[in-house]
């Protein structure tokens, strides 16, 4: 019943409804065709935007495409580069070893040429040749410290002070003794160098270390015997340093490898500090009335040194004299020992 009433009421309104005019009709049409064209222009410009996207979109891809192509070649250039200067090295390192080669090459003839030149020469004057001795490794190729103890036959300290002009020749002099005495020291010796390798004479260099006290003198007068040591109450000590190149003969150079025998003498420098007091007792007339001498010095001057000095091995012993000398003030201080010594010797 429903669907015919629906039915009715659409057909009537078609009956009820006015025709329509042709200007509508094309009016009608017009609208709609204009829609539709705008539908399309819409279609269309998103298409161009798609387009447009899907270009960008090429677009960036190439250029990364690009950049990862340049990175490839650049990083090829790079090996290449690489590769390139390894080939270079080696051939640098190549050709050094043929100019090294080359060289090694002429000495040996030129070497041989000298032979044969001297071989000539031997045979026109009908003369030997001598057989040069080895040279035999040394306990003297070293550096080398020395700690010793010596017995002094002599160890005495002399100040010789100005008298003003009075005598030259005779100074005022206080001389501080101490006789028979031991003594440590400590030495540092270079290696012994020789004028050639074949000689027996060459240069060493010593520095050493010696400690000394004294607590009498040597006195000269009236009142005793000439050379007489007695206790006046005086006292000195003092240290020594010095530094002294030696000229030695070793008799026993390429003979043993063990053993050395120097005999040498050197001048150098050396340093004394010392620090006490003394009686100047002589010129004789000065008597008991000598003047007492106070000091505290420590000044640089001349040593000179005599030596004999035998080793085996580690082991030295020796005879030796020294004398050294500094002058403060005007005055001479004058520290002399001789004795024999002994001790052992490390290489540095």
């Amino acid at each position: 019943m429903n669907n015919l009433i629906k039915c009715f009421s659409v057909l009537l309104f078609f009956v009820a409804a006015p025709p329509l005019s042709a200007e509508e009709v094309v009016k009608n049409s017009a609208e709609q065709l204009g829609q539709k064209q705008g539908k399309i222009m819409q279609l269309e410009i998103e298409l161009l935007e798609l387009k447009l996207n899907n270009e960008k979109r090429k677009v960036e891809e190439f250029k990364a495409l690009e950049i990862e192509l340049l990175e490839l070649k650049l990083d090829n250039e790079k090996r290449k580069v690489k590769e390139l200067e390894a080939k270079v090295e080696v051939e640098k390192n190549n050709q050094a070893e043929k100019a090294a080669a080359t060289s090694a090459v002429a000495a040996e003839e030129k070497k041989k040429e000298e032979v044969v030149i001297d071989d000539e020469l031997q045979s026109k004057h009908n003369t030997k040749k001598p057989v040069a001795k080895p040279v035999v490794a040394s306990i003297n190729d070293d550096f080398k410290i020395r700690f010793g103890a010596s017995y002094l036959y002599a160890n005495e300290l002399t100040i010789e002070k100005d008298n003003n002009g009075i005598n030259f020749f005779e100074p005022y002099e206080g001389r501080m003794i101490n006789e028979k005495a031991t003594q440590g020291s400590v030495e540092i010796q270079s290696p012994h160098f020789y004028f050639s390798s074949r000689s027996k004479v060459g240069i060493l260099f010593s520095m050493g270390y010696q400690r000394f006290e004294f607590g009498q003198q040597e006195v000269d007068y009236i009142d005793y015997n000439e050379g007489t040591i007695v206790d006046l109450g005086t006292r000195a000590e003092g240290d020594l340093f010095y530094l002294t190149p030696i000229i030695f003969i070793n008799p026993l150079r390429n003979i043993s490898a063990n053993q050395s025998l120097v005999l040498g003498f050197g001048l150098g420098l050396s340093r004394i500090s010392a620090k006490g007091t003394t009686q100047l007792t002589e010129p004789s007339y000065l008597g008991e009335n000598g003047q007492t001498q106070y000091y505290n010095v420590s000044d640089t001057g001349a040593t000179l040194k005599l030596t004999v000095d035998y080793q085996w091995k580690n082991i030295y012993l020796g005879l030796f004299a020294q004398s050294s000398i500094i002058r403060n003030k005007g005055d001479d201080y004058i520290y002399t020992s001789s004795g024999v010594t002994a001790g052992i010797s490390f290489n540095l």
